[in-house]
């Protein structure tokens, strides 16, 4: 049961119901992983727990470090 419960609480779509995004990029070949793949301009696919949508890069802010 707690194993179960477990699993509920990490799947995807859980996750995405507690305000995550994923995000790909528009190809559909890959998801961004880090803000230095993005490009002023870029367009991007965001899913989030109620659907999808596209965004347009107006700014990227790198993480240093990272």
């Amino acid at each position: 049961r707690q194993a179960a419960a477990t699993l509920a609480a990490l799947s995807p779509l859980a996750v995405l119901g507690r305000g995550f995004a994923v995000v790909r990029h528009t190809d559909g070949t890959a998801f961004v992983r880090a803000a230095s793949e993005l490009r002023v301009g870029d367009v991007v696919d965001v899913r989030v727990a109620a659907g999808s949508f596209a965004a347009r890069v107006e700014r990227v802010d790198e993480e240093p470090g990272a």
